[in-house]
Formats: C-alpha cells, structure tokens, sequence
C-alpha cells in the first residue's frame, strides 16, 4: 500500500487522533493539513517500514504534533502516556506499534497498572 492510500484509508482516525491531542478540533485538523501538505510535496515520507501501513501513517502524523502540556485537561501522567494511553484503547494499535509509533521503546510505554 503506498503513502496516499494509507493516508486515505486511515484519515478518519488519524484525525480523531489529532484532535483528541490537541484537545480542539481546529487545532488537530492543522496538523493533518500539514500532514498531508508534507506527503504530498515530499516532505514528510510514509514508507511503510512499521509493523503496518497504518501504523507508519500514525507515526508520521505524531511527529508533527507538539502538546502544549498547559492544554491538556485534565492532563494524564504525560503527554506520551496520553498519546499511548489513545493509540491503545481508542485506535487499538497493539504495545509494540504504539511504541514503535511514538518512537520509544516498550519499557517507556507500558501501560499504567
């Protein structure tokens, strides 16, 4: 599957995803704009490397995306256990892949007891 179809398939919850960061939906939908501002003047490569292609789509959307800690309300230990915590339960990535998403190892996503 190549970058536009991953993309396209997964839009609705990348977008979801954004959001709920960002805690607004303006906000969140400036990222996926420049997400696929990025793929599409190459700036910004979905290669497909991950455990799957959704997965590599996710992770390109997550490097872009910066929290203001000061945003999230009520915040959740970090803004990493956030963003696992979500890619967990809400997108059901597995462990590994949002490890592999947020670029951490498997030790630093563990979920919270």
């Amino acid at each position: 599957m190549n970058a536009a179809q991953s993309l396209i398939d997964n839009l609705q919850a990348l977008r979801r995803y954004a959001r709920a960061i960002n805690i607004s939906a303006i906000e969140g939908d400036k990222y996926i704009e420049q997400l696929l501002e990025g793929v599409l003047e190459g700036e910004i490569v979905i290669d497909g490397s991950g455990p799957s292609t959704s997965s590599c789509a996710f992770r390109a959307l997550d490097s872009l995306i910066k929290p203001n800690r000061d945003d999230l309300a009520p915040p959740i230990a970090s803004t990493i256990d956030r963003r696992a915590l979500l890619l967990a339960t809400r997108d059901e990535f597995s462990h590994d892949e949002a490890a592999y998403l947020l670029g951490r190892s498997l030790s630093t996503t563990a979920p919270a007891a």
